[in-house]
């Protein structure tokens, strides 16, 4: 190994740990973390496809790294270590038509340095040329690939993949979509134009910018393959790319982290002043390890296109295009979601027994955490109020089944810092009886002086929470109030805000079988839920998954270009349905395609005046 030092200074931006990016699972970074722990069987994740995994990791050759092959609830489905050249093979069984993650993650392995010199984040020892740098000196760096499994029952498929820094950016940018049901031509759609989105942010110029897909190129290693002149130019300029990561590992998540910013707002300056940073701290790495003798380039093209992509800067026209182009062959980017009513929501409704709210599962019953929605975290009802009150009594009625064991009420002036005001599970209950829907009734005294403006019922993590009514009092009734006049007397609240929903529109972008949109009950009106794109677009596909027998009356889907003015695209009919099919809850799981040719920018689920609709899942698509 070759001589090294320890310097205290970073070159440029300081960030002791590449952390995953902001878009990926919390929860998916905690099952990486804790999950290194034990093997995991070949084909734990049983299905008709037998896949066989050939892979490799780059940045240079990384030995020793934790592989994890990763379904898209974030379970782990095959856990193994890269061999001394890096490479790895996976074996698992599973359902066709799928999307998997393969992580690569570095505390316990060895990256090797294959940019000029390479500084180790926590250790700050600078480490050169083809040097391997310990995994415990990096802190938790991970990288990352994705493949689609095609629809190929009882069929062995072998796949090679190589992870490396240009495959991980492409999933970071991905990343909320990889954890849905696409098909595999969305899968490629989605990351060829995420694979757009990171050349153009180098710079580079690309013959078929449209076509090309970074998961699936490999890419030269600049350590092991001194001469890269025979290389096609663009894959060798990728590679030195690739390379120049190692200079500042930090770096990685520094740009995944400023194409997401931008991604989601383009005139961000501190987004665009950050690409621009990287982008020409990047390729001068390049060009500096172009002329430093280390690797043999003779090849005027890449070099040109190094040098080019350096003068040439980011084309932020070209940039957004890009984006642009990514946010509508998504088709799954709405900007707003809003229904015609809801009902079990915080809709203030002062009488018991007309349902109030229930918060999101953080599980099915009986099964494991859904890793979409689920570290576990507290819940909470808040309420507003026009001025500061001293609040004497509080009424809830909580479903016994759907309670938490450590249940508060809470006090604030500010929404931020809450006091404690009562424990429900220890406080001395004026009240405390159980109706014959299992609804416990509870009324609590109040001992304390101080004013508040927001009052709000807190739970600690739990399955869900079941609260039919809240009512805050500042002068107590006497006598009670009968059963239907629970809150009468109370203070009126201004809003109610909720930590989650199970009933909520926006739980209709979320394929979980446990949360969905419920109409208002008999309003009399039409009842329709809206979604609105960043963009517009021609949806040629919906899919839909609606209760049977609460489907609507006369549903049809429609789209408008201002949200006032609808036309009806396809009515959803007992025979226009592709792949249907009703489950066990009976809700029934339709796909339309759609004779539509012009790009709205709204679309909606429209239902004449009917009982109630109850929506589970409704998702345009543009191919």
């Amino acid at each position: 190994m070759k001589a090294r030092h320890t310097i205290k200074a970073m070159k440029y931006k300081k960030n002791p740990f590449f952390y995953f990016p902001q878009l990926f699972n919390l929860s998916l970074v905690l099952t990486l973390l804790l999950a290194l722990t034990g093997c995991f069987e070949t084909g734990k994740n049983k299905g008709s496809n037998k896949v066989l995994l050939n892979g490799s990791v780059l940045k240079g050759t990384v030995t020793q790294a934790d592989v994890e092959v990763l379904d898209i609830h974030g379970s782990v489905i095959w856990q193994g270590t890269s061999n001394q050249d890096g490479e790895f093979t996976a074996e698992f069984s599973t359902n066709s038509n799928q999307i998997y993650t393969i992580v690569a993650i570095l505390a316990n392995g060895a990256m090797q340095c294959d940019a000029t010199e390479c500084i180790a984040p926590l250790s700050s020892t600078v480490y050169q040329f083809g040097d391997f740098i310990p995994g415990n000196e990096l802190g938790p760096v991970a990288f990352k690939s994705a493949i689609y499994v095609n629809d190929k029952p009882s069929d062995t498929t072998a796949t090679n993949i190589q992870i490396n820094s240009m495959s991980t950016l492409v999933v970071n940018i991905n990343n909320v979509y990889l954890s849905k049901g696409l098909s595999a031509e969305q899968f490629q759609s989605i990351t060829q134009k995420g694979s757009a989105i990171v050349t153009v942010s180098l710079g580079l110029e690309v013959d078929d910018s449209k076509s090309l897909n970074l998961l699936n190129i490999t890419l030269p290693d600049i350590v092991q393959q001194n001469s890269i002149n025979n290389i096609d130019p663009l894959t060798a300029s990728l590679g030195l790319i690739n390379a120049s990561q190692a200079n500042n590992i930090t770096g990685l998540k520094q740009f995944s982290d400023a194409l997401v910013q931008y991604s989601s707002s383009p005139e961000d300056e501190s987004a665009i002043a950050d690409l621009q940073e990287i982008q020409q701290t990047t390729l001068q790495e390049v060009n500096i390890l172009i002329n430093s003798n280390l690797v043999q380039v003779e090849n005027e093209q890449i070099k040109n296109k190094m040098t080019q992509a350096l003068n040439k800067g980011i084309n932020f026209t070209e940039l957004s295009n890009a984006k642009n182009e990514f946010t509508v062959a998504t088709g799954q980017v709405p900007s707003e979601i809003k229904a015609s009513s809801t009902y079990w929501g915080a809709n203030l409704h002062p009488l018991a027994g007309q349902w109030w709210w229930v918060s999101g599962f953080t599980s099915q019953p009986g099964s494991q955490p859904n890793a979409q929605t689920n570290l576990p975290k507290s819940e909470w009802v808040q309420l507003d109020y026009a001025s500061p009150f001293l609040a004497q009594q509080i009424k809830i009625g909580i479903s016994n089944q759907f309670q938490s064991t450590t249940a508060l009420i809470q006090g604030s002036n500010n929404g931020i810092d809450w006091v404690e005001l009562a424990d429900l599970n220890t406080s001395n209950n004026m009240e405390d009886y159980t109706d014959q829907r299992n609804v416990k009734h509870i009324t609590i005294e109040l001992n304390h002086s101080e004013q508040y403006k927001q009052y709000r019922f807190y739970s600690q993590p739990t399955d869900s929470v079941w609260l039919e009514y809240m009512c805050v009092f500042q002068s107590p009734p006497t006598p009670a109030p009968a059963t239907d006049q629970t809150c009468d007397n109370s203070n009126t609240p201004s809003t109610a805000t909720t930590s989650s929903y199970r009933l909520a529109p926006l739980n209709i972008d979320n394929p979980n079988p446990t949360s969905w949109w419920l109409s208002e009950l008999g309003s009399g009106n039409e009842e329709w839920l809206q979604i609105k794109y960043q963009l517009p677009f021609v949806a040629v596909r919906v899919e839909i998954v609606v209760k049977q027998s609460n489907q609507g009356d006369s549903a049809s889907i429609q789209g408008s270009t201002d949200g006032t003015n609808w036309e009806v695209i396809t009515t959803l009919s007992s025979n226009n349905c592709l792949e249907e099919r009703t489950d066990e809850q009976g809700f029934r799981h339709c796909k339309i395609l759609l004779n539509n040719e012009k790009g709205f920018e709204y679309y909606r689920y429209h239902s004449e005046p009917t009982s109630f609709v109850w929506l589970q899942y409704f998702r345009l698509f543009d191919e």
